[in-house]
């Protein structure tokens, strides 16, 4: 024991001394701190050493002593950055004999080992700063002697990056000093704070006076919270910012708004920085340029640091022979696969395959961790429960996905797995593979090369022995295969013996390539590479593999040494660590408030998630909570078109943006789940299934309209989403106040693209980045506050598309345990507004606490038995008593009332015509094969029907009477054109319209008084029976009549013949149908004469195919015959099938008066 750990502590010497003397002959390392801790910035607290190793404080020599002045940066080995007026007095330069800095100090009273005294040797001051005017505050301290780097001393990187102010605008840097605490005198201890930045506009309109007067375009301001500010003593400290795992100065502390007259600060007003990156070409004429850090492909690696994450003790070492369940052996201890949920724990459900590099880290191909929000797991240990060691399933904290990653050509396919929890590698069964981590570990040399594989010949998981394939012999078969793969020295084939090939099955893509080599006395795996398409075992074509020496810089360049375990305990400035919250006890104490019972109609533990299908044309992402808010503007209109996106947030409920419920609709419906209008069964493209929903509208409910937020609409659905369907899953809502808090930096948008969701991860920006983008593209948008805006978070991969009317945007939330997306905010803007922006930015409303209380609030329990009202049988329908008719004798005389109302279903056995009073209206001449509704034969030369069917009175119309019960539509017009009166039993008759007269009330838009009266340009001929008039109930012994006797022209939606059916209790009451369609907010109103007939009864009902136009009426005894008396005709009713809303009718017997005054017998 003591033996391995000498050797270990001579190999770490050993590498630690050549990483450095490799670092050095790059560049300096900037930016980096040495120490490492988790610790937590906290406003206003005490920095611990070495966490700020790049602050220095300036001190003044005055009466024999030093007394503290001011901060500064360390940017390299000799040179100070400082604010100009640090070093500046009315009379000019302070003596750079009277000026010391400190360097790794963090008390100014105590002393310690890691401080460290310098001189100075020159002052470089900005050549345009002077006292008169506070621009350019900036100087450089070159020292008389270099500075020693040491963990607590070390150089911060200076902004190499865009100088953009907007770009940091709304995020918070971190500023570090002595400066004055809440007592007014300097601070002994090195206090750190997070300070936001804020536009210029805000920092004037704080102090029109100070910053209106000195804010200039190279300066920024800054505030932090309530009371903390940096202040006298902070002065040419710096603002850092975190970028890449490197820190930046980007602002020195300049000034600040005095507090009264007392020449101190004012903590609760903003201060001014120097922006250092509006200096930067004046300042590296001045600065080592091996510390001037910039974006390329050289990566700066700490080997020292990075050595701390692997354990060479254990890494690399096979596994004892692990029993699984089935049989078969267990030895590769690195081995893990990629699994879609916590349960598929099993190989046969894996994606991929992974391999553990460290307790925290596991690595393996990009495209298996594609951007679709579907949250993976990783299994290690065995390919399912082993029967001597248990499997270890672990949720996944981060996948960094290499940012050069192509997945058409397969470029840089490789990803960084972070696990959320480290692997428990003190079980034989899950150990890492060892990594050449350091430069002289590395070879270009490839013996004793090995797969992950399973063989048949040994039933076990192990190494099946590999040889390196020629590269250029390989490049050339896959491109004669129409393969585009990029090699460029990353990729290269290994092939196993050809002879081996029956007893070598191959493992998912991403089986790792290693390497037995001797480390020290013992022999250990390397990893070289991973194979890339599953095809290891293949004979036929080399397998490819990703040449792991390639990506290690990158891989060592993101890991990170985890100390969550050993991190001290952190003491929180405003809140007691015992009183914190999580998500998930936040949520169980909202359910338990008064008032708040409404909460359980939310599962939290169903919602959120994404779905992934495979499907024959590939993966399919689904975003289950996106539905299409379905509308028809016109009683005519056979289909519905999308009116907007609808987020499901519960099985019951339903969110829309509140423009989208327009008033001039007559029907709504919601459609949920996977919708392909041209494959509703989903048979074409994959197995036949069951991958959508048609839900009806029971409510839509909008908010008062005194209420402060009007941003959505709540649909109530008639019946539960059905969430047996995959495609079908609500978002979860952001109640928890910790949401609203923390505003997330990233989101995921869902937009509609011919019914198909696409989707696609988005980045936050501010406002005035998000206005200058609009610019760009010339759209000039004035923004009411701080607007949300977001960009399309992939560079390279960038996907054409445009926010749509409801497009929800959701942000990945950690709750239960799982990945879960909470719905952050909405598309609510005009329709057309950005719909030809097609990367961004997106302009979208957020969903705030008050929307949340009143959707809350007006929800409620529903039960699945109960959604419906239930039918009674045998009703008492009760009688309508009318007055008698003031008729003329001469007006009665345009009414044959020996053949009117009498269909061939009651005077022979056959039933071909039974409503041969109805004509179907025709348009679009030449042509008249435009149907919009129907009307009814009242007489030779008149028909009644609804005004809406007349769209323009002046275009000519044909009513085709005469259409039988029997045929299919296509027949009877193919039959009436043809004259085919043998095929058609009796000739159909079209008939030219020759004057419509509209009810002077009639009121398009809300479908008031909608009766047109149709004067026919030729009478028809009623000597058959397929055309015969109805009889209008205006003889006094006909106009009462009992509602049981009601019927309506209709057809059987499964045999499309036309019938006539009774109405019986399928009538509804006009109050109750009233208030049923009132709830959808149509834009028609039910009244009390009108009279309401419901089209389905039960679920096993047959449905009853009604269309616009069609008539009611009562079958009644006349001069001892039954006759068919005209009560009324459709005027709006649902699309399909609906238990719930019924049809409603125009009651005629309110119009025979103005019917009869407006006939006259011309003829």
């Amino acid at each position: 024991m003591f033996l391995t750990f000498a050797r270990l502590l001579l190999l770490f010497g050993l590498l630690s001394a050549v990483s450095q003397t490799y670092g050095e002959e790059r560049r300096i390392t900037c930016g980096r701190r040495r120490v490492k801790s988790v610790y937590l910035i906290h406003n206003g607290i005490d920095a611990k050493a070495g966490h700020w190793p790049w602050h220095v404080a300036i001190f003044h020599k005055k009466q024999g002593h030093n007394e503290y002045a001011c901060g500064g940066v360390i940017v390299d080995e000799n040179t100070v950055l400082t604010a100009a007026h640090c070093v500046y007095t009315t009379n000019g330069k302070i003596p750079l004999n009277q000026i010391t800095v400190n360097v790794g100090q963090i008390d100014l009273k105590e002393e310690s080992e890691y401080k460290q005294t310098h001189n100075l040797s020159e002052m470089i001051v900005h050549p345009r700063y002077g006292l008169s005017s506070i621009v350019n505050d900036i100087a450089l301290l070159k020292l008389s002697t270099n500075i020693t780097m040491t963990k607590y001393v070390q150089p911060v990187c200076l902004w190499t990056m865009d100088s953009n102010q907007e770009l940091i605008v709304g995020r918070n840097g971190t500023v570090v000093g002595f400066g004055l605490n809440e007592r007014d005198v300097v601070s002994n201890q090195l206090k750190q704070a997070l300070i936001g930045v804020v536009d210029p506009l805000t920092c004037i309109a704080s102090d029109r006076a100070v910053f209106g007067t000195h804010l200039t375009s190279d300066m920024y301001c800054g505030k932090g919270q309530t009371g903390v500010s940096a202040c006298n003593g902070d002065s040419g400290g710096g603002m850092f910012f975190e970028v890449g795992g490197k820190w930046f100065v980007r602002g020195l502390v300049s000034f600040t708004p005095l507090r009264g007259n007392t020449g101190l600060c004012d903590p609760l007003k903003y201060t001014a920085y120097t922006d250092v990156a509006k200096h930067f070409e004046w300042i590296v004429r001045y600065v080592d340029n091996r510390v001037l850090s910039f974006e390329n492909d050289v990566l700066d690696i700490d080997y020292d640091e990075k050595l701390r994450l692997f354990n060479f003790g254990t890494c690399g070492v096979t596994a004892s022979s692990t029993q699984l369940n089935d049989g078969s052996s267990w030895t590769l201890p690195w081995l893990g696969f990629v699994i879609m949920s916590r349960e598929s724990n099993s190989v046969q459900n894996t994606r991929c395959v992974v391999t553990l590099i460290s307790d925290w880290y596991a690595i393996g191909p990009a495209h298996c961790f594609d951007n679709d929000g579907v949250e993976r797991w990783i299994l290690l240990g065995a390919t399912s429960e082993s029967s001597t060691s248990s499997t270890q399933v672990l949720q996944i904290e981060r996948i960094i996905t290499h940012p050069k990653y192509n997945s058409n050509s397969f470029a840089d396919n490789i990803v960084l797995i972070e696990l959320l929890n480290a692997a428990n590698t003190t079980v034989p069964n899950v150990r890492p593979i060892c990594i050449p981590a350091t430069p002289e570990l590395r070879t270009n040399k490839m013996i004793n090369l090995s797969v992950a594989s399973f063989s048949t010949h040994s039933n076990s998981y192990g190494g099946h022995p590999v040889r390196l394939a020629n590269t250029d012999h390989c490049k050339a078969q896959y491109a004669d295969l129409g393969f585009t793969i990029s090699w460029n020295n990353k990729r290269f084939c290994a092939e196993i013996v050809p002879d081996d090939g029956p007893k070598c099955n191959s493992l998912r893509s991403g089986a790792p390539l290693q390497e037995l080599r001797t480390f020290g006395s013992a022999e250990r795996y390397f990893l070289r590479g991973f194979e890339m398409f599953g095809l290891a075992c293949a004979t036929e074509t080399p397998p490819v593999y990703n040449n792991l020496d390639e990506y290690l810089d990158w891989l060592l360049y993101n890991m990170q040494y985890n100390m969550r375990e050993n991190a001290a305990p952190i003491i929180r400035s405003a809140v007691n660590a015992s009183t914190a919250q999580t998500l998930e006890t936040e949520w169980v104490q909202l359910q338990q408030q008064p008032g708040k019972e409404n909460l359980r109609l939310f599962n939290m533990n169903t919602c959120g998630l994404m779905a992934t299908r495979y499907e024959n044309l590939g993966k399919v992402t689904i975003l289950p909570w996106v539905g299409f808010f379905q509308g028809a503007e016109n009683v005519t209109d056979e289909a519905s078109t999308t009116r907007s996106l609808a987020v499901l947030i519960s099985e019951w409920y339903a969110l829309v943006p509140r423009r989208s419920v327009q008033d001039n609709i007559s029907w709504r419906l919601l459609i949920l789940g996977k919708y392909n209008p041209d494959d509703p069964t989903n048979c074409l493209t994959s197995k036949c299934e069951l991958t959508h929903q048609f839900v009806e509208i029971r409510n839509v409910i909008l908010p008062p309209r005194d209420y402060p937020r009007q941003m959505v609409a709540l649909l109530e659905l008639l019946t539960p989403a059905n969430l047996t369907i995959p495609y079908i899953r609500p978002i979860c809502l952001p109640f928890m106040e910790q949401l609203h808090r923390r505003k997330p930096t990233e989101v995921v948008v869902g937009a509609n693209r011919s019914f198909n969701i696409v989707s696609k991860k988005l980045t936050m920006i501010d406002y005035l980045n998000c206005q200058q983008r609009l610019l760009l593209q010339n759209y000039y948008v004035t923004f009411d506050g701080d607007f949300p805006c977001a960009i399309e978070a992939e560079k390279l991969r960038q996907i054409p598309l445009p926010s749509a009317l409801g497009s929800p945007y959701g942000t990945s939330v950690r709750f239960g345990g799982r990945t879960r997306y909470f719905l952050y905010g909405m598309d609510t803007n005009e329709e057309t507004f950005l719909s030809e922006v097609m990367y961004g930015p997106y302009l979208f409303g957020t969903i705030e606490t008050a929307d949340l209380d009143w959707v809350l609030k007006s929800m409620q329990f529903h039960e699945h038995n109960t959604s419906l009202p239930s039918v009674t049988d045998n009703v008492d329908l009760g009688s309508v008593s009318l007055a008698p008719l003031q008729t003329t004798t001469f007006k009665r005389n345009l009414f044959n009332f020996n053949t009117c109302g009498i269909n061939n279903l009651l005077s022979v056995t056959a039933y071909t015509y039974p409503n041969p009073w109805i004509g179907n209206v025709f348009s679009n001449a030449p042509f008249f094969n435009l149907s919009r509704c129907s009307v009814t034969l009242i007489s030779e030369w008149y028909a009644v029907g609804p005004a809406y069917c007349f769209v323009d009175p002046k275009q000519e119309h044909v009513i085709l009477f005469g259409v039988s019960g029997e045929r299919n539509f296509s027949e009877i017009v193919h039959c009436a054109e043809a004259n085919m009166t043998t095929d058609c039993e009796f000739s159909t008759q079209r008939i030219l319209v020759q004057n419509i007269t509209f009810h002077p009330a009639y009121d398009r838009a809300s479908y008031r008084n909608d009766i047109a009266l149709i004067k026919l340009a030729r009478a028809v001929d009623t000597s058959q029976p397929n055309v015969r008039p109805i009889c209008l109930p205006i003889l006094d012994e006909i106009r009462s009549y009992n509602r049981s006797s009601l019927a309506v022209g209709s057809s059987v939606s499964s045999t499309s013949n036309s019938r006539i059916t009774a109405v019986g209790n399928r009538y509804i009451n006009p109050a109750e149908c009233h208030k049923r369609w009132k709830g959808l907010a149509v834009s028609f109103a039910v009244g009390e004469s009108n009279i309401c007939v419901i089209s389905k009864l039960r679920d096993d009902d047959d449905c009853i195919s009604i269309a616009t136009g069609s008539s009611m009426h009562t079958v009644q005894e006349l001069d001892s015959r039954e006759r068919h008396f005209l009560r009324g005709f459709d005027l709006f009713l649902p699309r399909g099938c609906s238990l719930y809303y019924p049809a409603v009718y125009l009651n005629t017997d309110d119009y025979l008066s103005w019917i009869l005054e407006n006939m006259d017998d011309d003829h």
